[in-house]
């Protein structure tokens, strides 16, 4: 993750995917909202807020699957050329630490021990 986020190409093409992923999931809501709103076509009226609420809810998924496909696109046409293609600055360890750190933030790492210096034989 580190070396892929600190490399503007790997995080460009990271985040492509990731777009990528959150469409195929919002194809198959928005296959369910449909399924779901033909059931409910012709709701009788104490029904209308729920089916009001469920075609909201769609027009929203619509819109933010479009927004994801055109950030999808763009990430990756920001990917092709060599002048998009820049590295961070700091050392990898740097950036691993950043990432080990907002991960795991109450990881506690233990001292590497040295086997020849246990005594141990």
């Amino acid at each position: 993750m580190a070396s892929r986020f600190s490399c503007s190409s790997g995080v460009a093409k990271d985040f492509a995917g990731q777009c990528e992923e959150r469409l195929v999931d919002l194809d198959f809501d928005l296959l369910c909202s449909e399924l779901a709103l033909g059931f409910w076509a012709d709701p009788p009226e104490a029904a209308r807020p729920v089916v009001d609420a469920l075609r909201e809810l769609e027009a929203e998924r619509r819109r933010h699957m479009a927004a994801l496909s055109q950030l999808r696109e763009r990430l990756l046409e920001l990917t092709k050329g060599a002048a998009a293609h820049q590295h961070l600055s700091l050392p990898i360890s740097h950036y691993q630490g950043l990432v080990r750190d907002r991960l795991f933030p109450d990881l506690k790492l233990r001292p590497v021990q040295n086997p020849a210096d246990s005594g141990e034989r």
